[in-house]
């Protein structure tokens, strides 16, 4: 699970990279920037993430519209609830 937030974090960058330094606001478009240009594997489920706050997938959000980023990896809690065990952040450079 931490390995694919890093992996989606990788993208993210990528995507600001070929975008005037803009995040996507939605993950979907990460895709392309994705090894296999395919969601990761989801470790609990063996399914594509599908971006939801569930045991052994990632979120991700850009609150300020493309000018940064929430990425959360998320494993099980107590009675198999979701809980987040990573948070990463990121935010366009200021100039």
């Amino acid at each position: 699970m931490r390995g694919n937030a890093a992996t989606l974090q990788l993208a993210a960058e990528s995507y600001a990279a070929a975008n005037l330094g803009l995040y996507p606001e939605d993950p979907l478009d990460l895709i392309s920037f994705l090894p296999g240009d395919k969601p990761p594997v989801n470790p609990i489920t063996g399914k594509l993430s599908m971006f939801r706050s569930q045991p052994g997938d990632l979120t991700y959000r850009s609150p300020t519209n493309g000018k940064d980023y929430v990425i959360e990896a998320w494993g099980k809690g107590k009675d198999n609830n979701p809980e987040r065990i990573m948070l990463i952040k990121g935010r366009k450079p200021r100039r």
